[in-house]
């Protein structure tokens, strides 16, 4: 079984193939993301919609316009996830894989969950709820080596 391993987090991605158990894991890509660590006041430069010198209730309750700081961590995380998604589905059209792991912070990890595509989605054996983007490929093999195996005997192949 040919399978991909994404390990992402909001600061980048990794991408690792297994197809023997016995060789372990292939590095296939890193895209690094470190717009991901940035803090929401290094991302909006201005509380924009607020107005200075302005105060008192307003119409919307007792701020003027939106907090765009809330969201423009979300919204970069979102398309880098958007990002990677597509990766992914890159690698669904050159038949790179058949079965597909995602690791990543419960976060990041839901959010990736969301961006696949249903043929993607169709891919997943599992996932974890761990950062491996930065750990060694042995850690990150002893953690998705049960996936692969519980896989193997569920489609009814041999186990290495």
């Amino acid at each position: 079984m040919n399978t991909w391993i994404v390990c992402g987090s909001q600061s980048g991605a990794k991408i690792y193939h297994c197809s023997d158990l016995k060789k372990g894991l292939r590095f296939v890509a890193n895209f690094p993301h470190p717009e991901g660590r940035l803090k929401e006041h290094d991302l909006v430069s201005d509380q924009a919609g607020e107005k200075a010198g302005v105060e008192g209730p307003s119409l919307i309750g007792g701020r003027h316009g939106a907090n765009p700081k809330d969201d423009a961590k979300n919204q970069l995380i979102d398309e880098f996830a958007i990002h990677l998604s597509k990766e992914i589905d890159r690698g669904v059209d050159q038949q790179a894989f058949d079965a597909l792991i995602v690791c990543a912070d419960p976060k990041f990890l839901g959010k990736v969950r969301a961006k696949l595509s249903k043929r993607a989605e169709r891919l997943v054996i599992g996932s974890l709820n761990l950062n491996f983007y930065n750990s060694e490929e042995g850690d990150l093999f002893k953690d998705v080596l049960p996936i692969i195996q519980n896989s193997l005997v569920v489609r009814g192949g041999a186990v290495a």
